[in-house]
């Protein structure tokens, strides 16, 4: 079994959403998520707490961990910066109720403060994938 089907296994215990036969990408890192800092000025990978997602609760520390470094790895490939860069939209403004995890902004913005110019031909990912 392969780390993130088993993840998958792990996470999704029947009591968790399930409502996208296809997950939007806010679903398939929930509650993990792209925000801004709170200035603006800096892009974080953050998570949202206990409070704010009681699904939480239905894991244990380890489960939790295990998920954070996937994510954490996740998140730092050159397919996922490419999509982040395709789609900006994907960073949310900065959330009350969310724990700082890692700083992003060196992997996606310039010296200027602007999105890195990656790859400028058409993308041939897909959201749904």
């Amino acid at each position: 079994m392969s780390l993130n089907q088993s993840l998958e296994n792990t996470w999704k215990p029947s009591n968790l959403c399930h409502i996208y036969n296809h997950e939007p990408f806010d679903c398939r890192i929930w509650p993990f998520l792209i925000t801004k800092s709170q200035d603006g000025q800096s892009i974080h990978l953050v998570y949202f707490t206990r409070e704010n997602c009681p699904s939480l609760g239905c894991i244990n520390r380890e489960e939790f961990e295990a998920y954070r470094r996937y994510i954490m790895d996740y998140v730092m490939t050159p397919e996922f910066l490419k999509l982040l860069h395709a789609h900006e939209a994907l960073i949310w403004d900065w959330q009350e109720g969310t724990r700082f995890v890692a700083d992003l902004t060196e992997k996606v913005k310039d010296e200027g403060g602007r999105m890195k110019d990656r790859d400028s031909s058409p993308s041939s990912h897909s959201c749904d994938s």
